[in-house]
């Protein structure tokens, strides 16, 4: 038998060295669970290339891939069904067939169904197991499964077993930072009368303190989301908890640094403040349950991440508390927390966001188990 897993392998990487492997020895687990069973092949993306980028091949992955997973790992850039029915022919006990970035190529996002049977053709089965990818209608997330016999991995499995129970909490604390805030707004707008309270960081801070005509500076806020913010705010201004200082300097790759109430023209927010630290801490330590997404402040800078750091220890004492965000892993590893010390620590972010925000239906899910 053989069987195609699309994994997500979306890790950092920096000049060839994997600066974060959460993500890869995660996936051992659905490893370990089907190469009993077949001959495996597996797709993933990793970054946002444009067109074929030498840096992000996932040949680079090869040597991390092989020692979290034990195995050896066959590459090929070949998408042709004849060359990958070839590679599977050839594979050996204990090796696994891993195929090219995925967004290398036009089809990936283009979904396209030709390709997409051309390469359904070599293989038995699909299993879909990369959850943070589940918001994305793309050939290797969702055509596969029009061609072949397909099924949810168990990492997929888990995240919607622990996002389902989140979306039962009891009016839960929403923790929403991070760098973009059209996909925290959807979260918000659902949550707003189950939540107890909304406290916010990062771009989607930036934005609702804009929206209430509070100064902002020179620091990033989506212009396009200030209707809906301001719409928010009139329907339940008390639940919505906005910084009332500030860690702000003249940049976000600034060294110097101080703490303001009242950002001027030329400067920028890159965390929460002291006394909004000492706020959100407070609440949340009375709090039963918290769903955290996004980080506080500009953690890519040293001097941005007391926010972040306070908050997510803080969290970390809560009975109840899902976590999710790209970059939530490094951060917990940056800090030196625990991530068993929360309920569930989810791989996707965006994806984490659609699934809540949709009572747990993704077009993708749905599709690949129908």
């Amino acid at each position: 038998m053989h069987i195609l897993i699309r994994l997500d392998l979306n890790v950092s990487i920096d000049n060839g060295v994997v600066k974060d492997n959460s993500r890869i020895l995660a996936c051992k687990q659905t490893i370990d669970h089907y190469k009993k069973q077949a001959k495996l092949c597996i797709l993933s993306h990793l970054g946002r290339p444009d067109g074929i980028t030498e840096q992000l091949s996932l040949k680079n992955l090869i040597p991390e891939l092989e020692k979290a997973w034990d195995c050896q790992v066959v590459f090929s850039d070949n998408y042709d069904s004849d060359s990958i029915r070839s590679k599977l022919q050839g594979l050996q006990a204990n090796q696994i067939l891993l195929l090219e970035n995925t967004r290398f190529y036009d089809w990936e996002k283009s979904c396209n169904q030709t390709v997409a049977a051309q390469i359904a053709s070599s293989f038995d089965r699909f299993v879909f197991d990369a959850f943070a990818c589940s918001h994305r209608k793309h050939l290797s997330t969702y055509a596969l499964a029009n061609h072949l016999p397909s099924q949810l991995g168990p990492l997929t499995k888990k995240e919607i077993l622990n996002l389902q129970l989140s979306l039962a909490y009891p009016n839960p604390v929403l923790v929403m930072g991070g760098a973009k805030a059209k996909t925290k707004i959807k979260l918000i707008q659902h949550f707003i009368d189950q939540a107890s309270q909304i406290l916010l960081g990062g771009v989607m801070a930036n934005t609702f303190l804009k929206a209430k005509g509070i100064a902002i500076g020179s620091s990033v806020c989506d212009d396009d989301l200030i209707p809906a913010c301001q719409e928010l705010l009139n329907k339940a201004a008390d639940k919505i908890v906005l910084p009332s200082d500030f860690c702000c300097a003249n940049s976000l790759t600034d060294q110097q640094t101080h703490n303001t109430a009242q950002v001027l023209d030329n400067q920028t927010i890159g965390d929460i403040g002291s006394q909004t630290i000492k706020n959100y801490t407070e609440i949340l330590a009375n709090s039963q349950a918290i769903i955290f997404n996004g980080p506080m402040g500009y953690t890519d800078n040293p001097n941005f991440c007391a926010g972040s750091e306070s908050i997510l220890k803080a969290i970390a004492k809560s009975p109840k508390a899902t976590l999710g965000g790209g970059d939530t892993i490094k951060l917990l590893n940056q800090f030196e927390i625990d991530p068993n010390s929360f309920s569930f620590v989810s791989t996707g972010g965006g994806a984490m966001l659609e699934f809540l925000a949709k009572d747990g239906r993704l077009e993708v899910l749905d599709f690949v188990q129908r």
